[in-house]
């Protein structure tokens, strides 16, 4: 999947932006499935107007028609938690397909396809009861990513350069050559791994993981670390 999507792991993950303002879209028709998981989901008085949360068919739909498709499954043997938004569909004729086949009307296709299409809009899957307790971290994680898609070209630069020289540094250490070129077999090897290969992730990461990278960004890289924090008070539900 590819690099805005952030996989949900039964051992926890992510963020995004501040405040809590109501939805910023409802289907007219009252009875339709969209309009319904907004009605009964706990979460919804913390979504902005760019962040929505659709039912597990129409995210599992998305994935489906992305490029790569699903990447990581947790034990409910669903994908990844919610993304953030950063271009089209990759097969919209194939998500508008699954929509259907799934009972879903012409006016929620529609709406879906727009809500998926929309730069910057948070989409989060709607989860079970029992994975409740992971929605804020998945809502951090996915608002982290907008406002670092959105931050300044100096800032931006910041965390290239330093994640660029951590990751030289890593790939020296065995452990992390292994986790490169070996199946991942735990929740932290495959968040290493997505550090490692995607500089986008770093930062998101760092507010539910705890690793050796935290520490390095917190004692050598001062700038680095104070974006993250203005990052990551700008993420918190409140």
């Amino acid at each position: 999947m590819k690099k805005s999507i952030a996989p949900l792991i039964m051992a926890g993950i992510m963020t995004l932006a501040s405040g809590c303002t109501n939805l910023g879209y409802k289907s007219p028709d009252d009875n339709s499935a969209y309009s319904q998981t907004i009605k009964n989901n706990k979460f919804s008085k913390y979504l902005k107007k760019n962040e929505f949360i659709v039912p597990d068919k129409v995210f599992s739909a998305y994935e489906n028609a992305s490029r790569t498709g699903p990447t990581y499954a947790n034990s409910n043997g669903n994908g990844c938690a919610g993304t953030c938004i950063e271009d089209v569909i990759d097969d919209e004729g194939k998500f508008i397909e699954i929509l259907s086949n799934n009972g879903c009307s012409k006016k929620e296709i529609s709406d879906y396809c727009k809500i998926f299409s929309t730069k910057d809009n948070i989409v989060l899957r709607e989860l079970p009861d029992e994975y409740s307790n992971y929605f804020e971290k998945a809502l951090m994680h996915e608002r982290m990513h907008y406002l670092q898609n959105n931050l300044n070209e100096n800032d931006m630069q910041k965390i290239k350069d330093c994640w660029s020289k951590i990751m030289d540094k890593k790939y020296n250490n065995q452990d992390y050559s292994n986790i490169l070129s070996n199946e991942c077999k735990s929740h932290e090897d495959r968040v290493k791994k997505e550090v490692m290969l995607k500089w986008e992730e770093m930062l998101p990461y760092m507010t539910t993981i705890e690793t050796d990278i935290n520490e390095i960004i917190i004692k050598d890289y001062p700038e680095v670390y104070q974006i993250y924090n203005n990052m990551k008070e700008e993420a918190e539900l409140k």
